[in-house]
C-alpha cells in the first residue's frame, strides 16, 4: 500500500488489479475522513476524482488532486 502526501490530504492506495489501481483520499487534519477516490474511468481512458457526497475542497486541495491525477497519468504513459 502506497501513499502519497498533500497538504490537507493522502492518497493511501487501497488496490491494485496489476493493470490499474484505486486511491482513498483521506483527510490529514481530523480523524482521517475519507474524501472519494481516485480510480480508472474507462470511458475517458484515465484516471479520475470521484467524490463522496457532501464534501467540499479549497483550492489547495484540488491542485493536490489534479497534481496527483497528472503524476498518475505520467506513469502510466511510462509503463
Amino acid at each position: 500500500m502506497t501513499k502519497s502526501r498533500g497538504k490537507w490530504i493522502k492518497f493511501v492506495e487501497m488496490a491494485d488489479t496489476g493493470k490499474t489501481r484505486v486511491w482513498n483520499i483521506i483527510t490529514t487534519y481530523d480523524d482521517g475522513t475519507i474524501l472519494g477516490q481516485i480510480k480508472w474511468f474507462a470511458r475517458w481512458r484515465k484516471y479520475a476524482f470521484f467524490p463522496r457526497p457532501d464534501t467540499l475542497y479549497e483550492v489547495t486541495c484540488l491542485g493536490d488532486i489534479v497534481q496527483f491525477l497528472n503524476d498518475q497519468k505520467e506513469a502510466r504513459s511510462q509503463r
